[in-house]
Parts: C-alpha cells; structure tokens; sequence
C-alpha cells in the first residue's frame, strides 16, 4: 500500500518528504534536507490538524534563511497563520509582534518571477484594512502551494462574519 501526503493528500514516492508540497510524511523532520535550495531555509508546513487554542493552523514558517546565509542571528520574520488571525514576529530576538484579524483581509494575491518559480518559491501579498500592516509580503518557498489553502480560509472567514441585514419595510 502506497503512503499519502497528510498536507496535500498527493501519493508520495519514497522518502521523509511529499514530493508536492513538501510536507513531513511519516513523522519525518519539518525541513527537507533533499535539495539543497530547499534546505536553505526553516519553513514548517503544517496540517490542518494542527490545533492552537482552539484555532486551526494553515501555515507556520520563517521568511528569511537561517545559518550562514542570514547577514544577522535576529533577522528572520516568524510567520504563523490560523484561519482567524495572522500573527508576525520579527525583529531583533522577536521584539516586535503583530496580529491581523483574518477578517480584515480585503484581497490577496499570488505571483513569482521566473528565477523564483525554478526555486519553488513564490509571493502572496496579503491586502487588509488593518492600519498598521496593511498590505503583507509573504515570500518563501512553497507558496503556489499554500495560496489555495489560504483563499479557501480567507473566504470561509468572509462567510462566517457575513451580517444578514434584514429589510425594515
């Protein structure tokens, strides 16, 4: 019997990791070690089972690599996404943290250059009505994957806020 990525539900191959999307297979470690481009940076791909307080976990990852190719021990932005909010830590040692409601999302999009796209890497730029972050660049590897996962929160999200005005005449 053949295994299945717990991320993405594609068959895997062999090995630790889904050939897809990247996510753990089996209880193997969170960052691949097969490509070198790959194992360049600290992304955690997590499962929708993954549960915080009650909140489920779309995505968790740093955009900036660590070890010998980050110019600064402090410099990568901690990334962590629920279906209701989007929390960011960055700054020197996390000095500086910030939520945006997922509801506040008013638009997102997808896009990746050329060099990027041989990478698997991509960018979802995140629009909000939220006046300190208002739009968000998310930049890492994996993100063509990640968009639909997000989209479909983003509108499950628009949908459960939704206020049914009734009509007064």
């Amino acid at each position: 019997m053949g295994k299945f990525c717990p991320n993405c539900g594609k068959a895997a191959d062999s090995g630790k990791f889904c050939g897809e999307c990247g996510a753990a297979i089996d209880g193997g470690a969170a960052s691949p070690s097969g490509s070198s481009a790959q194992a360049v940076a600290k992304v955690s791909v997590t499962t929708e089972a993954k549960v915080e307080g009650g909140d489920d976990i779309i995505w968790e990852g740093e955009t900036w690599p660590k070890g010998c190719l980050s110019p600064m021990c402090c410099s990568a932005t901690h990334w962590k996404i629920s279906r209701k909010r989007i929390d960011i830590t960055r700054g020197c040692c996390g000095s500086t943290m910030d939520t945006t409601d997922f509801r506040r999302v008013t638009d997102m999009n997808f896009s990746r250059s050329i060099l990027q796209m041989c990478l698997n890497r991509g960018t979802i730029t995140i629009f909000s009505s939220d006046a300190t972050d208002p739009e968000l660049k998310l930049t890492t590897w994996r993100m063509k994957a990640l968009y639909p996962k997000l989209r479909d929160a983003w509108g499950k999200a628009r949908i459960a806020t939704s206020v049914d005005v009734p009509d007064h005449h």
